[in-house]
């Protein structure tokens, strides 16, 4: 009897911390592994396109191997690629979130080294071979942008995109305030140039689909503070 109540004991003991085990598992895959589908990011354009552009603007080789050593020295997973995950700034509405919940997870953008206090420029960005675009990965539908707070957005994006990224990822589609890229997210990412036209601030309202089969669109609202500087359209 007592031999039958040890074993039983012992079973249901490695059931519980199978369970526990499962269960941690999940948590962490909650708290660690959920990708957003949409944000800003300061995205590097890759090393051959940063030639190219910083050459177009007159830059020396010297100026040009600092800048494209600098970017390189991030690693893959901090570089911020367009077929990245990582690298949204950190929004007005994320902080807010966060405060009511700590366990809140953020990639953070280590090129920027913003501190809610910092102003970076466009010039800035764009001259680090970095653009400022809005990311959304959308199963569903194209997304839809809503220009807030004196924000504003690159005209001829198509001319834009296949400058900066499209000798890397692919043949270049645009519709709307939106491009996609063939060899990213087999053409499920879309992405849009931003620009502050009121100092120090970047607000956009954007609505999209995570899913195919979603049963609504999503909205959110996205406000990056510390941009500055408007930069030739």
């Amino acid at each position: 009897m007592y031999v039958r109540q040890k074993k039983l004991f012992l079973f249901l003991l490695a059931a519980s911390c199978l369970s526990c085990k499962q269960w941690e598992e999940s948590r962490l895959q909650t708290r660690q592994g959920a990708a957003r589908t949409a944000g800003i990011a300061a995205v590097y354009i890759g090393h051959p396109s940063c030639r190219r552009y910083l050459s177009a603007q007159g830059r020396s080789a010297a100026e040009i191997a600092e800048v494209i050593d600098r970017n390189e020295s991030f690693g893959r997973y901090i570089t911020h690629l367009a077929a990245g995950d990582d690298g949204e700034l950190i929004t007005v509405e994320f902080r807010q979130a966060r405060n009511n919940n700590p366990d809140l997870q953020f990639s953070g953008d280590r090129f920027l080294r913003k501190r809610v206090d910092n102003t970076v420029s466009m010039a800035q960005i764009e001259g680090s071979c970095r653009r400022l675009l809005l990311r959304v990965d959308s199963q569903g539908v194209v997304p839809t942008l809503e220009l807030l707070a004196g924000t504003t957005h690159k005209r001829e994006l198509r001319q834009h995109m296949r400058a900066d990224f499209g000798a890397d990822y692919g043949e270049v589609q645009c519709e709307g305030a939106f491009c996609t890229l063939s060899a990213v997210r087999a053409a499920k990412r879309y992405f849009s140039y931003l620009l502050p036209t009121a100092d120090g601030l970047i607000k956009v309202r954007v609505r999209w689909c995570p899913r195919q089969d979603c049963p609504k669109i999503h909205t959110e609202t996205l406000t990056v503070t510390g941009i500055s500087s408007r930069v030739k359209l």
